[in-house]
């Protein structure tokens, strides 16, 4: 993931970073702030958002502010989903996570929102998860030059495999990045 943004840095002067909250990240960001990367050119915006005070334990602002933009990574920029520019960007980079249950971002499956077709931010309600969010639609995070997706665990490592091999799960969430050809995605597979 590193070198992808620096990569992006060098080739296009800059690069939008769009991540997700949850457990990994708490384990991941602050060794990826601590990387010698532009972070100048680096704008973090959130692939979704939990309707919360900002400074919530269960707000993905405040997980990126306390764990990512820190340390080598303090001079990025940070642009909230609310934020207008974040409403029609189409970021560079998009790092997911996703539940047992299959959704990514605050997509989730039987979800009206998961129908969106255009490129921005659409409002969720999951009826398995507490909290109003905010999240990214499928098009926004497709029009992504890359996706990294982490699997963490055995149980998300078993839905993972089904939404990948298994025809009747193409309703995921989750399945629709992982069979869909016009983004690349690299997959982190960590088993517990």
């Amino acid at each position: 993931m590193a070198s992808l943004i620096k990569a992006f840095c060098n080739e296009n002067g800059g690069v939008v970073f769009a991540v997700g909250g949850g457990r990994t990240p708490r384990k991941i960001f602050p060794r990826l702030a601590k990387q010698n990367l532009p972070w100048h050119n680096v704008t973090v915006t959130l692939t979704d958002e939990r309707c919360v005070s900002s400074n919530s334990y269960f707000s993905n602002e405040n997980l990126v502010r306390t764990m990512l933009l820190r340390d080598n990574a303090q001079s990025a920029s940070f642009k909230t989903l609310s934020e207008e520019s974040a409403l029609k960007s189409r970021p560079d980079i998009v790092y997911l996570g996703f539940g047992e249950d299959g959704h990514i971002a605050s997509l989730f499956p039987s979800g009206e929102e998961l129908g969106a077709q255009h490129i921005g931010v659409v409002a969720t309600r999951a009826t398995t998860a507490p909290f109003d969010r905010l999240s990214l639609t499928l098009p926004t995070l497709l029009s992504s030059k890359h996706i990294f997706l982490i699997v963490s665990g055995v149980k998300k490592n078993e839905v993972y495999r089904d939404a990948r091999d298994i025809p009747s799960m193409a309703e995921l969430p989750l399945s629709r990045i992982l069979c869909q050809s016009l983004t690349p995605v690299t997959v982190y597979v960590h088993s517990q």
